[in-house]
C-alpha cells in the first residue's frame, strides 16, 4: 500500500501484450474485487492511464485494478491484481507548544504534504479558535509577544471562499510567557478584595460542595505565627467543612503543562482534623484530568491526572500540625520537585514524571480548595513555569525578609554564605593547633 499519495492522481500501467482495458476504481474494496459495473471507470479503452475527473479525497484509501484484452485473442479478460493507495493528510506535523519570555519572537509551524490540499482550499491559522487574518502559510511568526498573545494556536486547511469548510486541522499548541500568573494574598477591605488575585485580577468565590455561593469566608491574622515576622496579615481559614474558593476564569486557563509546566507555592498551617487539605486544584472530575497540590495526612503531595491514570508524588518532609510552612511544587515534563521553607526537598526525574503531552487540557475549574480541611492558607502563588532552586529560595527570603545561603560550601567557615578572607582568618586562627593526645 502506498501512503501519502497526492490527491491529483494519474493511474498508469504497463501492458505490452494487451490492446484494450477495463479499469475499476473506488474506495469500496469489495466492489473493485468483484468487478462491479458501478465502479468501472474505463470500458475497452486503449490508453494505458486513467485520470480521475477531480481531486481525490484526502486521507482516503482507494482500490483499483486493470483487466486487459488482446485483439484476436480470447474474449475473456486477463484479470489484473487489485492495487491500493492512501491519499495524504494535508497537515502531517503539528505545531509545538512554546514557553518564552515577554518580548520574544516565537513561531508555530506545520508540515504540509505536497499535493495534499485541494484546489479552492488554503491554510488558515487560529488563536483560541478565532481566525488570524492574513496568516495562510505553514509558518506563523509572532513578534514581541506578551501575556495578551498567550493562548492555543492551531492551523487548518479551509475553503477559501467561505473559510468554514475545514478538511483537516492540526493539534492545538500553547503559547505561554514565563511569568507569575496569579497571587492571592487574602488582603483587602472586604471578602471580594481578599479573594481577588493581585496579579491578574482573577476573582474567587467561596462556594459549597455543590458549587453554590455559601456563607462568608473566614480570615485569621497570621503574621504573628510566620517565621521571622513575615509581612502576612490575613490567612484563609477552614473549619473541616467542604467549602472552597472557586476562581472565576475560563476553563482552559492554568493548563501550563502544555509548554513547560508550572510552580505553585503557599504558606500553610495544617490542622489534622481531616486527612486532606487541598492547596490548589484544577481538575475535571468527569474526565479525570488535571492536578492537585495538597497535604495528605502529614505529607505534601502533587497528584497529576492523565485521564486514564494518575501519578502521586510526595515530598520528603513530614509536616507538623499547627506549624507554618512555606511549601511549593514545580512540574515540567522533566521533573517534579518540592520545596519546604525555600529548600528543595526532593527531585523526581523524567523516569517517573508524566510527559507534558500525556496531560490533556483540563476543562475543570481552578480552586483554592480547602475541601473538608481545617487550617490556614496564605500567599498562594502560581507561575507558568518551573522555578529554579535559586528562584524559590528568593521567594522564601522575600517573604521572611531574612537572608539564606543557597548552598552549603565547606570553605564557608564562618557561615556567612560568602567564601572570602574572613574564612581564611578563621582558618588561620587555628593554624598549627595540635589537639592530638597519645
Amino acid at each position: 500500500t502506498e501512503i501519502d499519495v497526492p490527491i491529483a492522481q494519474v493511474l498508469g500501467w504497463d501492458a505490452d501484450y494487451a490492446d484494450t482495458f477495463d479499469v475499476y476504481f473506488s474506495t469500496n474494496q469489495s466492489l473493485v474485487e468483484s468487478r462491479d459495473s458501478s465502479v468501472r471507470v474505463v470500458t475497452g479503452g486503449s490508453a494505458k492511464s486513467y485520470t480521475p475527473p477531480s481531486d481525490l479525497d484526502i486521507m482516503t484509501t482507494y482500490y483499483w485494478c486493470v483487466d486487459s484484452y488482446r485483439t484476436g485473442g480470447s474474449t475473456a479478460p486477463y484479470l489484473g491484481d487489485v492495487w491500493e493507495f492512501e491519499t495524504a493528510q494535508p497537515i502531517s506535523t503539528d505545531p509545538a507548544s512554546v514557553l518564552v519570555t515577554a518580548g520574544a519572537d516565537p513561531n508555530f509551524a506545520v508540515v504540509v504534504n505536497t499535493g495534499a490540499i485541494p484546489s479552492g482550499y488554503q491554510l488558515q491559522w487560529y488563536k483560541d479558535d478565532v481566525a488570524i487574518a492574513g496568516e495562510n502559510g505553514s509558518l506563523l511568526q509572532l513578534y514581541n509577544v506578551d501575556d495578551t498573545d498567550e493562548g492555543f494556536y492551531h492551523c487548518a486547511a479551509v475553503d477559501i471562499a467561505t473559510g468554514l469548510d475545514v478538511i483537516d486541522f492540526s493539534a492545538k499548541a500553547k503559547l505561554m510567557t514565563r511569568r507569575l500568573v496569579a497571587d492571592w494574598d487574602f488582603e483587602g477591605a472586604d471578602e471580594a478584595a481578599k479573594l481577588t488575585d493581585k496579579e491578574g485580577g482573577l476573582v474567587g468565590t467561596y462556594v459549597d460542595e455543590n458549587g453554590n455561593p455559601t456563607y462568608m469566608a473566614t480570615f485569621a491574622q497570621s503574621y504573628q505565627d510566620i517565621p521571622n515576622g513575615a509581612d502576612l496579615f490575613n490567612a484563609l481559614q477552614a473549619f473541616g467543612d467542604p467549602n472552597e474558593v472557586k476562581i472565576a476564569d475560563p476553563t482552559d486557563s492554568f493548563n501550563f503543562f502544555y509548554p513547560l509546566g508550572f510552580t505553585i507555592s503557599a504558606w500553610v498551617k495544617y490542622d489534622p482534623v481531616d486527612d486532606y487539605q487541598n492547596i490548589v486544584t484544577k481538575q475535571d472530575t468527569g474526565a479525570k484530568t488535571g492536578f492537585t497540590f495538597q497535604i495528605h495526612g502529614e505529607d505534601l503531595r502533587l497528584v497529576l491526572r492523565t485521564g486514564s491514570s494518575y501519578e502521586i508524588f510526595t515530598a520528603d518532609t513530614t509536616l507538623i500540625a499547627d506549624q507554618w510552612y512555606h511549601v511549593a511544587v514545580g512540574y515540567t515534563g522533566n521533573y517534579v520537585r518540592f520545596f519546604v521553607d525555600g529548600r528543595q526537598e526532593n527531585y523526581i526525574d523524567a523516569a517517573r514524571v508524566p510527559a507534558r503531552d500525556s496531560l490533556p487540557a483540563t476543562d475543570g475549574d481552578l480552586f483554592l480548595a480547602l475541601d473538608d480541611a481545617a487550617g490556614l492558607l496564605d500567599e498562594v502563588k502560581v507561575w507558568s513555569y518551573g522555578l529554579s532552586k535559586q528562584d524559590m529560595l528568593q521567594e522564601y527570603v522575600n517573604s521572611t525578609r531574612v537572608g539564606e545561603c543557597l548552598n552549603d560550601v565547606w570553605a564557608d567557615l564562618n557561615d556567612d554564605c560568602v567564601v572570602d578572607m574572613a574564612d581564611w582568618a578563621e582558618f588561620a586562627s587555628y593554624w598549627l593547633t595540635d589537639t592530638f593526645i597519645e
